[in-house]
């Protein structure tokens, strides 16, 4: 079979600034730059303007179409499966069988991705398939006990008629091998390099925060700050300053709920000066906020540590090392760019390790720099991540 025209859907908002829109909304870019036959995309309509929709999909070999948005009504979302489904049969019934390829994000309760590929056995594929293990369902026994059995059989079909189904993780992949019948491949998340690149530091940005171009600044510019990164800077930072060891700064990105318990631990430490919270920053400005970064963080607790954390990726695509958890990000430390600390072993160890990158000598911290850079571009980019997709999937469509 040679592809000739994606269509690609995902129950996911492509404006939002979260981990699986930045996601999707990348994937759609990249893969309107590699694949020059037609897309059409079915999403939900996003709340916001999407460029990457508005300025590239807007003619008669790449179209949009949009369904209504997520909701926990089980009524009004049985009601939008349906309309999914019929739908994606359109969409197939006007095509070439032999030409027109699927590609699905499927998260929970796909019932139209199901029902089609039931009835109408397309070739298609799964992105993204997470460890399989479906946590969110483990939230309470109703959950646990009746819905995540119905899910786990959608799934099971979805990954075993798949041609192919890709995790970020190799321990995604093989938590999924060990669950379910599938041909399963590890491919990164992937970072858009062009978007997220090496920027200089803004002076004026940096006087609204009491900065200067000469401090050394630790941050966190992903979404949960504290549970995924900002509280362990300011513990840490806490710990240093006990210690009379404290002589940098820090920039922690983010507006949810965690935030207030962070900047009372801010003012209950007196680190009003050293730790900034700038809350939530819009996607097209993140990478000039990561690029005031010299050291990126990303700690996550066990049980997701399967996840590729995205912002690891927009911090090293801006040439800023990163300390994270053990799990999807260890290459940073086996590729001389970054350090792995299990946080949870001690604040002394997340400390020692912000120690020891703002003392290296600055022609040591600038090949760090580059050299992460040079790994996002060569290792991480968007686009080689969707290359190997597109070939793993015509490779595996010529064996059938």
């Amino acid at each position: 079979m040679n592809i000739k025209h994606i269509i690609y859907s995902a129950d996911v908002d492509l404006s939002l600034p979260n981990g699986p829109g930045v996601n999707e909304r990348e994937f759609v870019g990249s893969i309107n730059r590699i694949f020059e036959d037609k897309i059409t995309i079915l999403i939900p309509k996003p709340k916001n303007a999407v460029v990457e929709l508005t300025k590239h999909f807007n003619n008669k070999n790449k179209r949009v179409f949009y369904f209504s948005k997520r909701t926990i009504n089980p009524i009004l979302f049985l009601i939008k499966q349906i309309k999914i489904f019929f739908k994606l049969r359109e969409l197939y019934q006007k095509e070439p069988k032999e030409e027109v390829f699927f590609v699905f994000r499927a998260i929970l309760f796909p019932l139209g991705y199901f029902l089609f590929v039931k009835l109408y056995e397309p070739q298609y594929a799964l992105r993204i398939c997470g460890d399989g293990t479906f946590p969110f369902l483990n939230r309470n026994l109703f959950l646990k006990t009746i819905f995540k059995p119905i899910n786990k059989n959608i799934m099971s079909l979805l990954y075993r008629n798949a041609v192919a189904c890709d995790a970020v993780t190799k321990t995604h992949v093989f938590s999924l091998e060990e669950n379910f019948k599938g041909n399963f491949y590890q491919i990164d998340n992937g970072v858009n390099t062009e978007r997220f690149r090496p920027m200089d530091k803004n002076q004026s940005f940096l006087e609204n925060l009491g900065f200067t171009q000469e401090d050394f600044i630790i941050g966190y510019t992903g979404n949960f700050p504290h549970i995924r990164g900002g509280d362990e800077i300011v513990e840490a930072f806490n710990f240093l300053k006990k210690n009379r060891k404290l002589k940098f700064k820090a920039i922690i990105a983010g507006d949810d709920g965690g935030v207030k318990i962070l900047q009372d631990k801010i003012n209950n430490y007196k680190l009003e000066k050293e730790v900034k919270l700038i809350g939530k920053v819009e996607f097209s400005k993140m990478p000039l906020i990561v690029s005031h970064l010299d050291l990126g963080v990303s700690f996550l607790d066990k049980i997701y540590r399967g996840a590729s954390e995205q912002k690891v990726r927009q911090y090293l695509a801006c040439g800023v090392p990163a300390v994270v958890s053990p799990g999807g990000s260890e290459f940073v430390e086996q590729n001389g760019i970054g350090k792995v600390v299990e946080h949870l072993e001690g604040i002394d160890k997340v400390a020692n390790a912000f120690l020891d990158f703002s003392t290296k000598e600055k022609d040591e911290k600038k090949y760090m720099c580059k050299r992460a850079r040079n790994y996002a571009i060569q290792n991480l980019s968007i686009d080689k991540q969707n290359l190997l997709r597109l070939s793993i999937w015509e490779k595996n469509l010529k064996k059938k």
